[in-house]
């Protein structure tokens, strides 16, 4: 990934952050959208115990990366934006996940709650 992609992902990622602390909590009465429930799979658990206290699971779902940047997404949160550091299993499991439900040629599977 190029430095202005990074800068790009991360930009979006703050502004994602942002608005998901006002809208996490009031997404299904305020806003109008509901939650996303995303796909079974072995590594779902661990990508919601992770991302979602920092931010709504729409914004992992809209990202649609291969695994490599996955990568370079968790190593930014971790550096970047104070996500706890995972152990190597788990990260292992979040990047299989991620790339098997949520990658770039792979249609969103995640839907709203009903």
């Amino acid at each position: 990934m190029t430095k202005v992609a990074r800068l790009m992902c991360a930009t979006l990622i703050l502004l994602g952050c942002a608005a998901a602390l006002q809208a996490t909590s009031a997404e299904p009465g305020v806003t109008g959208l509901k939650p996303v429930v995303l796909p079974n799979g072995k590594g779902k658990d661990e990508v919601e115990a992770y991302c979602s206290p920092c931010h709504s699971l729409r914004l992992v779902v809209q990202q649609r990366l291969k695994r490599s940047d996955w990568d370079e997404v968790l190593v930014s949160m971790v550096k970047e934006q104070g996500m706890s550091k995972m152990p190597p299993d788990d990260r292992a499991l979040m990047l299989d996940y991620l790339a098997q439900h949520i990658g770039p040629d792979k249609p969103p599977k995640a839907s709203p709650l009903q």
